[in-house]
């Protein structure tokens, strides 16, 4: 047994221990939360590279924190881009998207973090725009973005330099040169090479978004509203489409206007529902009867002639067919004066009909994934009515 002398030694002691621990934790705290800070800060300034490090040590201490989970999946995938070795920027990738996935599911609304893990595989995937066929381009695009990617914009220049004048094709050689400008805020100086990467590759949304950011940081509204309709029509289906909306809204200080066809029993953007019970001959509605028939004619036989020996799916050709029955029976019925005051989707269907903007609408704002499959080829031929329809019933404001 123990004396008094000794119990009150080991009491000591155990007192003495754990005053200690207490501020070992609250150390531990201080530094997470100091490193947590600092992590922020290089956030901020777009230096993921640098902020890696720090985001790495205090992730794992911070388990439900949204914005150190959201910002460590966009530096893991930035980091994944300078490496080398294809298997590692496979791993890293692989890193990024459950590092992402957590800070989806914490709830994030990072537009960068959703955007990146709609484009990621969960597997880390073999998805890379740095590869290139010649090695000494895509070493300098890896370079340039380990550079950029700690904030020293004027090396980083001349890493993307190399790359572009090895291969004055390559886009993100040309978009990296604007970017290190606008990283400056060098914004005019960055215009002239989104305008040259955007007309490399016009189907690739990137370039349009940075330059019409670039001229909204200059005050020219317009012409970054242009810009902007640009990246919607390059890749309308990317969360960025509507994002860029969103800073036109808090530039002009008010909220845009859709005109959309909804009719009675739909919800605007989910997919035209017609309820037969709310139709009416009074304003109109009653012609939503006939979408329905329409498509269950292409559901039954027209799909088939259409595209023989394919299994059915909604087209952009059945979508807009029995949208423009609905248009052509409205229009005859407004003409005999059968329609007095007709129903807001009855009118701005008429409107879409009138412009031959009926599939515009349908593949820019109706889409899902089986009618997307039909833009692209839309697209080749008819850019400008893309064009026209968000100008005029979109980027309204």
């Amino acid at each position: 047994m123990l004396n008094l002398t000794n119990r009150i030694i080991v009491c000591f002691a155990l007192v003495v221990f754990f005053l200690c621990a207490d501020a070992i934790c609250q150390k531990s705290g201080t530094d997470v939360a100091s490193d947590r800070a600092r992590a922020m800060i290089l956030v901020e300034e777009n230096r993921y590279l640098d902020a890696y490090p720090l985001l790495d040590k205090v992730a794992r201490s911070l388990p439900q924190d949204t914005a150190v989970w959201t910002h460590y999946g966009i530096a893991i995938a930035a980091r994944s881009a300078t490496l080398s070795d294809p298997a590692q920027r496979k791993a890293e990738r692989k890193r990024a998207y459950e590092a992402l996935s957590k800070a989806r599911n914490l709830g994030t609304n990072n537009v960068m973090a959703l955007h990146f893990l709609d484009q990621m595989s969960a597997d880390g995937g073999d998805e890379d725009n740095f590869a290139s066929e010649n090695v000494e381009v895509e070493k300098a695009l890896r370079e340039g973005e380990a550079l950029f990617g700690r904030g020293d914009y004027q090396k980083a220049f001349f890493a993307y330099e190399r790359a572009y004048k090895l291969d004055p094709k390559n886009y993100e050689a040309v978009l990296f040169i604007g970017d290190t400008f606008y990283a400056q805020k060098k914004y005019a100086e960055s215009e002239p090479w989104f305008a040259k990467a955007a007309a490399i590759d016009p189907d690739r949304e990137l370039a349009y978004r940075f330059w019409g950011d670039a001229l909204l940081y200059q005050g020219k509204l317009s012409e970054a509203t242009s810009r902007f309709i640009d990246a919607f029509i390059a890749e309308p289906y990317s969360r960025y489409a509507w994002e860029n909306i969103n800073k036109l809204t808090e530039k002009y200080g008010k909220q845009f206007s859709v005109r959309v066809v909804v009719p009675p029993g739909s919800t605007a953007f989910e997919g035209i529902v017609v309820d037969a019970a709310k139709l009416s001959g009074e304003d109109g509605t009653d012609h939503w009867s006939k979408y329905d028939r329409e498509r269950e004619l292409w559901r039954t036989t027209k799909f088939k002639k259409e595209y023989p020996g394919i299994p059915y799916r909604r087209t952009l050709k059945e979508e807009a067919a029995a949208l423009r029955i609905v248009a052509e029976s409205g229009s005859m019925a407004v003409k005999r004066g059968d329609i007095k005051k007709p129903h807001h989707s009855i009118v701005n269907l008429l409107e879409l009909h009138e412009k031959n903007l009926i599939e515009s609408y349908v593949l820019l704002l109706l889409s899902n994934e089986d009618i997307a499959k039909n833009y692209s080829d839309y697209r080749k031929a008819n850019r400008d009515k893309l064009r026209k329809f968000l100008a005029e019933h979109v980027f309204v404001f």
